[in-house]
């Protein structure tokens, strides 16, 4: 199993529930932190080569679980809400999920923002949402 600390998504890419205190990611961006398993280390190493950064490419591994029906369904790509109530049953999430993930839906931790600057990079990447902005 796979376990991210998530940390950054894009806006159109919602959280699974998965339970009261779980969710599944259907993408992350720039990750800070994360536990890869053994399997989770070799499904990485049967994608090389890596493009980009890595944080980014772990996030688009991820993303190829969803091209499927459910994506769809969720919305992956359209959809802007947060979290979404809508859970798969275990069989079909064996067979979705090649890459498994799971965040922690309330943020572990959030960082303080800088000030409002239009030279920062956070106001620049309006399609990205953070941990630590309400």
């Amino acid at each position: 199993m796979i376990k991210i600390c998530l940390v950054f998504r894009p806006t159109t890419a919602p959280i699974i529930k998965y339970s009261s205190q779980l969710g599944i990611p259907t993408c992350t961006w720039y990750l800070t932190g994360y536990v890869l398993s053994l399997d989770g280390i070799k499904f990485l190493l049967q994608s090389l080569p890596c493009v980009g950064p890595v944080d980014s490419w772990i996030g688009l591994k991820m993303t190829a679980n969803w091209d499927n029906v459910f994506g769809l369904k969720v919305g992956l790509g359209v959809n802007k809400k947060a979290i979404v109530d809508m859970l798969p049953s275990r069989k079909d999430l064996v067979k979705i999920l090649r890459f498994r993930a799971f965040v922690a839906l309330t943020p572990l931790c959030s960082q303080k923002l800088a000030s409002s600057s239009k030279d920062s990079w956070r106001d620049r990447d309006t399609d990205i949402t953070y941990s630590g902005k309400s």
